[in-house]
């Protein structure tokens, strides 16, 4: 489920929160800056543009390699709180890189999410009536960014190793954009997910539903094939936080699974109205498969074009290697615009992405759903 759309207007907790985190940001950066100029004229006094530009050159190197390691201990601080918690492995990704735990062995998939450096999910404890351990799991990241940055400073400190201060200060940015609480045009961070699983039962309980969903997909299961008490259609008014609309778009991903199209076309189009907490990936994702159930379907022109807006084709196009957002770009070029050229390009592209797609269930129903797109309106689907 991928995303650049922004899910709904900003309230002004959200702009406190962002403009905050914009001036700590430069602040942090300018800071960065003047420290590295006065540590390189410590070393050779004025300098000239040569040195200068050497100076650059180390911050910027230092920057990229600080950030990689950093989003790794971030994740690395997630999965230690998890299992000192009593969760279980399911998958560790870096980037687009993902290693995850199948069948009792690790494998190595390719799986990339819009708006996230990473993450870490672990398959949850009893639930115990909603008394399960979850606030270090969600600040784990935070506490280790934040002690290892400090450990950095500490070591700066006596060597005036530069690249050591780069990296303390990329690690603070990290802890500090994860922790305080705020809402991206694609995700909620690790901050406001904390506050509002311990302010809301009902996103305690979504958060939960989706780990324990995402644990069994990674073993292969479908949806579909899961129970079906643990998929309900939370109300209106409970999904004005990302984790419970976020469930949401779960109940209504299984229903495409189940094949029931009409009911999902419907709880989908309900969820874009009505979920105010939609992520920007989980609407991306909706609105994606309106679409695809629109083309498959009754395939009405002005329909499939008022839902095909350019911030939905930007977001397509960014997912490249998302099976579902390949599906949906194949059936709108082969049915709407009927480019069997550009359809055929987008077919070879899904099936590729299937081969290093992480779950087996989930590839299995995205090749299903695939195979249901033909060069024409189907309407018997919805009978």
């Amino acid at each position: 489920m991928k995303n650049f759309i922004s899910c709904s207007e900003n309230r002004p907790s959200d702009m406190i929160r962002n403009t905050l985190s914009f001036f700590m940001y430069a602040l942090i950066g300018a800071t960065a800056g003047i420290l590295g100029a006065k540590y390189f004229q410590s070393l050779f006094g004025p300098m000239d543009m040569k040195q200068k530009f050497f100076l650059v050159l180390i911050l910027f190197l230092s920057i990229y390699v600080s950030i990689f390691l950093q989003l790794i201990i971030h994740e690395a601080g997630h999965l230690v709180f998890f299992l000192f918690s009593g969760y279980k492995f399911v998958s560790f990704r870096i980037g687009s890189t993902i290693f995850l735990k199948s069948n009792g062995k690790m494998v190595k998939k390719r799986y990339f999410v819009q708006g996230t450096g990473g993450q870490c999910l672990m398959a949850p404890p009893p639930y115990n009536g909603g008394n399960f351990p979850q606030f270090l799991y969600n600040m784990g990241g935070v506490i280790f960014n934040i002690l290892v940055s400090l450990l950095a400073l500490f070591l700066f400190l006596f060597t005036k190793f530069l690249p050591l201060l780069v990296f303390a200060i990329c690690g603070i940015v990290i802890a500090v954009s994860n922790g305080i609480p705020m809402k991206t045009k694609a995700v909620n961070n690790d901050g406001l997910n904390a506050l509002n699983i311990k302010k809301d039962k009902s996103a305690s309980h979504a958060f939960y539903m989706q780990l324990l969903i995402n644990a069994h997909l990674s073993q292969g299961e479908r949806m579909k094939d899961m129970p079906d008490d643990w998929f309900s259609m939370p109300r209106a008014e409970e999904m004005d936080d990302g984790l419970t609309a976020g469930y949401g778009a779960y109940v209504a991903m299984r229903e495409l699974d189940q094949k029931d199209f009409q009911k999902a076309y419907w709880d989908m189009e309900f969820l874009i109205e009505n979920a105010s907490g939609l992520i920007g990936v989980h609407k991306v994702a909706l609105l994606s498969e309106i679409l695809f159930l629109e083309l498959i379907g009754e395939n009405r022109w002005a329909k499939v074009e008022s839902l095909y807006t350019p911030e939905l084709e930007k977001s397509l196009q960014l997912s490249s290697r998302s099976p579902s957002a390949l599906r949906t770009l194949y059936a709108y070029e082969l049915i709407h615009k009927r480019n069997f050229g550009k359809a055929e390009r987008h077919k070879m592209a899904f099936e590729s992405a299937l081969t290093v797609f992480p779950n087996a269930g989930e590839a299995e129903m995205e090749k299903e759903l695939f195979d249901l797109v033909k060069p024409g309106p189907s309407p018997d689907l919805y009978n």
